[in-house]
């Protein structure tokens, strides 16, 4: 056994390492910033830099949320990935400047850590000028789900959702259709095109005639870490929003104004048709969701808060 986490291993190159080592020696640099745990190690070199670990998510976290869904042996794999990177989330954290994450609750777990180094967030953003309605709001149109669909939260959000909701809302709305767009989808992904009024795209070029087209973007995820960017890219696309609680966790959002949580199969069924059945309340919903978009997660904003933070630790 190894107490290298199997993510860093996986993302290790000698090559690459050998490639920084290269330039750090060539060159006198002032910072370094290094997004995500796994490429942490590739400066571990360069002590006499100041340097910022952005976690983004602490992944550690998610890996040891998967411990209460997989089945055994499965989840023992996942309780030992999520120890031993947890130990290495620690052990970064307490040699680089400054760390910073996405998300308030993600700044509590690293905090959580007890280590004696500044940590900071800022906001994950979203391209609000690609992201832009083009056509007016279809309040008839599909329910969408956007996300790679080979990731398992994705992938469980979907066999749950179709498995317990989506039989009462046809029942209640016959004709309702549900579009499950993203890359890669799983072969029990791909069954569920096989109900009726479901569609499972594949890789599509472009989410956004998708996301156009829609009465509304579905998050029904029960697992869920940091920001979650297919409920930003709705909000800023003007389509109202049913999520879980847990998947709207890390958005600037207030329910019932900036978009619905629901925190059960009834009461999300229930936010569902509630929009259905009152276009104009959805709609408004729908402006009122890019409208916070813009005000708290534009890049410009987080780039901001980002630049402070490394001009206080720059040498």
């Amino acid at each position: 056994p190894t107490p290298v986490p199997s993510s860093m291993g996986y993302f290790h190159s000698r090559r690459l390492q050998q490639r920084i080592i290269e330039l750090t020696q060539r060159q006198q640099f002032d910072f370094i910033i290094v997004h995500s745990s796994s490429v942490a190690p590739y400066v571990q070199h360069c002590r006499d830099i100041p340097a910022m670990i952005d976690f983004c998510d602490m992944d550690s976290q998610k890996w040891l949320t998967y411990v209460d869904w997989k089945p055994f042996p499965l989840n023992l794999g996942y309780w030992i990935e999520g120890t031993k990177l947890a130990a290495a989330e620690r052990r970064i954290a307490a040699d680089f400047a400054v760390s910073t994450v996405a998300t308030p609750a993600e700044l509590q777990s690293l905090e959580e850590m007890g280590t004696a180094n500044r940590a900071e967030w800022f906001a994950n953003g979203v391209d609000s000028e690609f992201f832009c309605r083009t056509r007016p709001y279809k309040p008839d149109g599909p329910l969408v789900f956007v996300g790679r669909m080979d990731y398992y939260p994705n992938e469980k959000a979907m066999l749950d959702f179709c498995a317990h909701n989506w039989p009462a809302l046809r029942a209640s709305e016959p004709d309702l259709e549900l579009a499950i767009v993203g890359a890669a989808p799983t072969r029990k992904v791909q069954a569920l095109a096989e109900l009726p009024g479901v569609t499972v795209t594949g890789y599509v070029d472009d989410v956004r005639p998708w996301l156009e087209r829609a009465s509304i973007a579905i998050a029904p995820l029960e697992i869920a870490r940091g920001t979650q960017n297919k409920i930003l890219e709705a909000m800023a696309m003007e389509l109202p929003v049913v999520s879980s609680v847990t998947a709207a966790g890390g958005v600037a959002a207030e329910s019932g104004h900036h978009l619905e949580t629901a925190g059960d199969i009834t009461q999300f069924n229930d936010a569902i048709l509630s929009l259905r059945r009152h276009p104009g309340r959805a709609g408004s919903l729908g402006t009122a969701a890019r409208a916070q978009v813009l005000d708290a997660h534009a890049w410009s904003a987080s780039m901001q808060k980002m630049q402070a933070i490394v001009e206080s630790y720059a040498a």
